[in-house]
């Protein structure tokens, strides 16, 4: 008696392929989901630092600010945030340092940008 011999898979392999797949889809997945988050991320670090640069901008385009601790919020992008402003003497009279944070509302113990920068003290009188 001649046993027909059939070509294929057999079921055990099948299922391995079929576990395989299933555990290569569920990386792709995983990856797919992280790079998401990371672009939204991105987007809100970027728009952050848009918030951080206006401010230090505005500081350079008047003639008048004071030293001490400034806060608020604005909205960039569609998205709020939240701003503080530290402006401190450094031992150059010439120049004062100011310190701009700025967070998310919703989680305000993360800054996600913190530009420092100096500016030209006003009140300095430069000697000739």
């Amino acid at each position: 008696m001649r046993r027909n011999q059939a070509k294929g898979f057999t079921l055990i392999e099948v299922l391995v392929a079929m576990a395989i797949l299933a555990v290569a889809l569920a990386a792709a997945s995983r990856a797919a989901g992280l790079a998401i988050n990371h672009s939204a991320d991105i987007k809100q670090r970027v728009l952050a630092d848009m918030v951080a640069q206006n401010r230090l901008a505005t500081h350079l385009a008047q003639d008048d600010w004071q030293q001490g601790s400034f806060k608020g919020s604005i909205t960039q992008g569609n998205v709020l945030f939240q701003w503080k402003e530290e402006i401190t003497p450094t031992p150059n009279p010439a120049f004062m340092k100011i310190v701009v944070t700025v967070a998310d509302p919703a989680d305000a113990g993360h800054n996600l940008r913190r530009l420092v920068g100096f500016l030209v003290n006003p009140a300095y009188q430069y000697a000739p």
